[in-house]
């Protein structure tokens, strides 16, 4: 039997937990996100004592809640769903625009090697959470509603870091490549097209399944790292008239964890609660996908490992045998038993047999003897 890496069920318990925020919110709990409590009451030693928000964790806000009153659990359990789903479109926007070109990349294409290397130059020259900022940060993306908001926070941050992504895969592909088997299939004229689908693509999707899942953590870090520079899902701005004059200041009208983060920064004094646990769980989010994607690599890399011909026959289409190969070992032998024993039913085979003339009977005395006249 084959040992689980502990790093795997570590990851799969934390996606689990994620994954049940993420459907069933009211599990969690039965507070309102959008609920807000800016002043609480209670009587001490007989005297009616009122506390302003933010209030401290207690048994009324478990968490703690924000300066605005809201509930800071709550609003994590709500905000898990928008940010994992905005952190698993990032990472499928990367693998979308990096595949095809990693894999012209790495199979000699050089109008393609040159791109990405440009593109890799480009990126590490200028960070990726800078340009982010400073486009998200314009007033037309500030101004759009929620979806037209999720659409350019996609667009945006795959364009800035598929490059990185691409540099990783197009490495590998250049690698399987080079590999003795895929010289053998160039020699005998096999298309490049029909080389890419049928013998390199098998030996990277695997890969690809682990790095998609790390990118996920990547992509959830990065939005950890713009919520700080006050660029979050989803902006609502507010006019604030005090005594100095008018001020402005955003705030998310949608429960996500980045928002979190830059409506609480200026609270790290007062009240830290409210920016401690919105990072806690960007870490427990980002440690658990790293880990369920380490966990399958180790896996993967296991001998006798089957991942490989399977991922062929599903993306070449033999799904008949790729089912025979996942059906229980006795059903083939009782399916074979079953065809020997009902032979009229199953219609087993017909093989063709030689035919051989009968031999020669003896002949008898009479047929020896010569006729009588």
């Amino acid at each position: 039997m084959k040992r689980i890496p502990p790093a795997l069920i570590i990851g799969i318990a934390i996606l689990t937990l994620i994954a049940l925020m993420m459907a069933f919110p009211r599990l969690f709990t039965d507070k309102n996100p959008y609920d807000r409590q800016r002043v609480t009451s209670s009587i001490i030693d007989g005297r009616l004592i009122f506390k302003a928000a933010p209030h401290s964790p207690s048994k009324d806000f478990l968490l703690g809640s924000d300066d605005m009153g809201r509930d800071i659990y709550s609003y994590m359990v709500y905000g898990t769903r928008l940010t994992i789903i905005l952190g698993t479109l990032i990472a499928l926007g990367r693998f979308l625009l990096a595949a095809p070109v990693a894999m012209a990349a790495g199979s000699g294409n050089t109008f393609a090697r040159a791109a990405l290397k440009q593109f890799n130059i480009l990126f590490s020259a200028i960070p990726a959470l800078l340009i982010g900022v400073i486009i998200l940060r314009l007033d037309f993306f500030l101004s759009l509603d929620k979806s037209a908001s999720l659409l350019a926070f996609v667009l945006t941050l795959s364009a800035v870091g598929w490059p990185k992504l691409g540099g990783l895969l197009a490495e590998r592909v250049e690698d399987i490549y080079h590999q003795p088997f895929i010289t053998s299939e160039i020699a005998i004229g096999k298309r490049r097209s029909k080389i890419l689908r049928e013998n390199i693509l098998p030996h990277l999707a695997p890969e690809m399944v682990v790095l998609f899942f790390m990118e996920i953590a990547r992509a959830l870090t990065i939005l950890m790292q713009l919520g700080i520079f006050s660029v979050f899902l989803g902006n609502l701005k507010l006019i604030a008239d005090t005594e100095g004059g008018v001020s402005f200041f955003n705030i998310s009208f949608e429960p996500e964890w980045a928002s979190m983060l830059s409506t609480s920064r200026s609270l790290i004094t007062i009240a830290p609660w409210a920016v401690i646990f919105p990072a806690l769980a960007f870490f427990l989010s980002v440690l658990g996908f790293n880990l369920f994607g380490e966990g399958l690599r180790s896996i993967m890399q296991q001998k006798n490992t089957q991942i490989i011909p399977a991922f062929r026959k599903l993306i070449t289409g033999a799904w008949a045998e790729l089912w025979k190969e996942s059906e229980p070992p006795g059903k083939a032998e009782d399916d074979r038993n079953c065809r020997c024993s009902h032979p009229a039913d199953n219609h087993p085979r017909q093989w063709p047999m030689k035919k051989f003339a009968p031999p020669a009977s003896p002949a008898s005395p009479a047929q020896t003897m010569p006729p009588i006249r």
